[in-house]
């Protein structure tokens, strides 16, 4: 099952075309097959910069129930938060950027343990920056809500939830749950991935991503090593860094091949 959520810069006409535009273009990405991660990558690289400065934020994730495992990346939009089993914190280093600003996205994705009784809450920004009193409602108050509202609470109990703590709303909210039916517990790996080209590893952002991971540093100077050499042949390179518990191993690879019939999309 896919989830995609995402807002568009902007009020009106223009911003509610974009948005339907985006949404069927994500969703033929994902329904030929593509990663998250790969299909904000392409949307990126087709629809290229925006002329009217509009800009979309976006979170496409995949359940795979027969796993127990969610996959999702991000452009510019924040993370999913996750409670229940295998619920852990997501790591924002070198986050992707939002869509319509030009510049290449769909660089990250993570894979974290997704069993029966797992929840995942997807949401705009409206959600997190409504007023509670002089502060922000903020994603630590959105997990203790979601929390207090129960495993079977739906996304329009929660917006009502939040309207009724934080009467100051000055955006559009939007929230999505997912819940997990099935799946056995699997171990707590959780998976990061990192799309890297030869001037991204020079300026030290496959270093901090490796850092953030948790890697050794020992292992950190090899597998820079051996990314540089993939980027320098293949222009780019995949870092993809296991987490179990607290151990983390890393891998460098070439970048995955893109469909012949989306490149020339």
């Amino acid at each position: 099952m896919a989830i995609i959520v995402g807002d568009v810069s902007g009020h009106g006409r223009e911003a509610l075309g974009r948005a339907a535009h985006m949404h069927y273009t994500l969703r033929a990405y994902v329904e030929m097959g593509l990663e998250p991660r790969a299909a904000l990558k392409l949307a990126g690289r087709v629809l290229g910069a925006d002329e009217d400065d509009l800009f979309t934020t976006v979170a496409v994730a995949v359940h795979d129930a027969a796993a127990g495992t969610l996959t999702y990346a991000t452009a510019g939009h924040p993370a999913p938060v996750l409670l229940g089993p295998g619920a852990q914190e997501p790591l924002t280093r070198c986050a992707s950027p939002a869509l319509g600003w030009g510049v290449t996205t769909g660089r990250r994705q993570t894979t974290v343990p997704f069993p029966e009784g797992a929840r995942a809450c997807f949401f705009t920004d409206g959600v997190t920056e409504a007023r509670v009193q002089d502060e922000l409602l903020g994603r630590d108050r959105l997990g203790r809500m979601l929390d207090e509202l129960g495993p079977d609470a739906g996304a329009q109990e929660l917006l009502e939830s939040v309207q009724r703590q934080a009467p100051a709303v000055h955006d559009d909210m939007a929230a999505c749950i997912v819940a997990a039916t099935s799946g056995a517990l699997v171990p707590e790996l959780r998976t990061e991935e990192l799309e890297v080209d030869p001037r991204q590893i020079g300026a030290g952002q496959a270093e901090q991503f490796l850092n953030a991971c948790g890697v050794s540093p020992v292992e950190t100077e090899a597998i820079m090593a051996e990314a540089g050499e993939i980027a320098s042949e293949a222009g780019a390179a995949l870092l993809r860094v296991e987490i179990d518990g607290v151990e983390a191993r890393a891998t460098a690879t070439g970048p995955a091949p893109g469909r012949p019939e989306l490149q020339q999309a």
